[in-house]
C-alpha cells in the first residue's frame, strides 16, 4: 500500500512555535489576572450587582464625632518622655 509522504517541519518553524506558544499563554494569563474583577463583574448575575451602597461620611459628620482622647494623650506622654530624655542627654554632653 502506498503511503503519503509527510512534509517535514523546518527547525525554524518548530523553534518559533516552542518560543511563542508559552509567551502567548503567559500573556493571556496576565490579561485575565489583571482584568479579573471586571470579568467577574461582567459575567455575574444581576441580583449580585444590586448590593447596598456603603455610607460615606461627610466632613461635617466627622467633625461631630468625638475622637478618642486617651489614645492621643498616651502618645503625647510618650513624646514628652522622649523629649525629656533627649534634653537630659544634651545637658550631659554640654
Amino acid at each position: 500500500m502506498a503511503q503519503k509522504k509527510r512534509k517535514k517541519r523546518s527547525w525554524l518553524r518548530t523553534l518559533l512555535f516552542y518560543l511563542l506558544f508559552p509567551l502567548i499563554v503567559w500573556f493571556i494569563a496576565f490579561i485575565i489576572w489583571f482584568y479579573w474583577h471586571d470579568l467577574t463583574r461582567l459575567f455575574s448575575r444581576a441580583e449580585e450587582k444590586s448590593k447596598p451602597a456603603t455610607k460615606i461620611e461627610t466632613k461635617h459628620e466627622k467633625r461631630d464625632k468625638p475622637e478618642a482622647p486617651a489614645a492621643n494623650r498616651s502618645q503625647e506622654k510618650i513624646l514628652d518622655e522622649d523629649r525629656q530624655k533627649l534634653e537630659d542627654i544634651l545637658k550631659r554632653r554640654q
